[in-house]
């Protein structure tokens, strides 16, 4: 309560563990935000900067807090996330498929950057082929397209080294049994699993489901966060996630033996990590790209998690677009976005 009341605030937080003491309390910093943020972002919380937590961490409001305890009432429709829709069918790359079919003409699929010459305004593939542009609006990571441009200063290199990221290990796990949880997806900031997030996809659509059928199964999706500073713990991760769903009672301990099918996929770009030395990093990066006519745009184009859901990148790229044809600002990148 004392945090809530602002009492811990006189002082500007120096990161964001300082930030979470004040905004929420020792406790909660303690045995819930280190645990928790130390396992998705796999760096100390002394190390992450506090500035990119508008929209995804929310501040406790004292007043409503105790109002919620005294009328026993959730108060669960926080952030850009407490309503969304989801395709019936597809997933979400449904969305962006849909989107692409109407573009289809213009894309060309299997095309992989080798090389990028700024001063010629210049692309080469691995095929071989080159390609010249007036723009050039970039998704890929950025310390990637800084290590493709041909003249990037030692400066701008050493800048886009020091940008940190993490990576996640996807597991699936379908059984044959009920999908009887209302739960859509939970966090768990234990130590005893190396997950830090698990999905029940079949209340997103019975389609995650075969013949769509949630009388007769189940679908989780589970996500374990890890990088070279902080790596996987020994051990089967297929056993550890169904270890971990029947610990948090979405399944039975003996319905293990309804394990249907298992699926895992390494995405080795997962989260941009808020560093204190990012803004610094991207302050050197971003307008020397921009001097040569780049736009570095998306989750890891702009490595920056606050602004790096679908729905911004999407609004990145438009905005990316307007700003070279109609010279418009864009909003989502600076932070002006409604």
């Amino acid at each position: 309560m004392r945090a809530a009341r602002g009492s811990d605030r006189a002082l500007e937080p120096a990161n964001f563990y300082e930030w979470t003491v004040a905004a929420l309390g020792q406790g909660i910093a303690d045995r819930l935000s280190r645990p928790f943020n130390e396992k998705v972002w796999t760096v100390p919380m002394e190390e992450m900067d506090w500035r990119w937590l508008s929209d995804r961490v929310s501040v406790v409001d004292a007043e409503r807090l105790v109002a919620n305890a005294i009328l026993d009432r959730d108060d669960d429709a926080w952030g850009p996330n407490s309503e969304f829709v989801f395709p019936r069918q597809g997933g979400t790359g449904a969305i962006w498929e849909g989107v692409a079919r109407y573009a289809s003409e213009s894309i060309r699929y299997g095309m992989r950057a080798a090389a990028i010459d700024p001063a010629a305004r210049r692309v080469r593939f691995e095929t071989g082929e080159t390609l010249d542009y007036e723009w050039l609006i970039s998704t890929q990571p950025l310390d990637r397209l800084v290590e493709m441009a041909a003249d990037a200063p030692d400066r701008v290199k050493e800048a886009a080294r020091s940008l940190q990221r993490n990576r996640v290990e996807i597991v699936g796990i379908g059984l044959e049994k009920p999908m009887d949880s209302s739960v859509c997806w939970m966090y768990t900031p234990e130590a005893e699993t190396p997950l830090y997030r698990i999905t029940n996809f079949a209340r997103y659509s019975s389609a995650h489901v075969p013949g769509g059928d949630t009388s007769r199964y189940c679908s989780y999706m589970c996500e374990a966060p890890h990088s070279a500073a902080r790596p996987l713990p020994p051990g089967d991760l297929f056993e550890q996630a169904e270890e971990t769903l029947a610990r948090c009672g979405l399944i039975e301990p003996d319905d293990r033996r309804r394990v249907v099918s298992r699926f895992r996929h390494s995405i080795e770009y997962a989260y941009p990590i808020p560093t204190l030395g990012r803004d610094h990093a991207l302050a050197a990066i971003q307008p020397w790209l921009e001097e040569r006519r780049i736009l570095s745009r998306g989750r890891f184009g702009s490595w920056r998690y606050e602004i790096g859901n679908m729905d911004h990148c999407a609004q990145m790229g438009k905005e990316a677009v307007d700003r070279i044809v109609f010279g418009q600002r864009e909003t989502t990148l600076l932070g002006e976005a409604k």
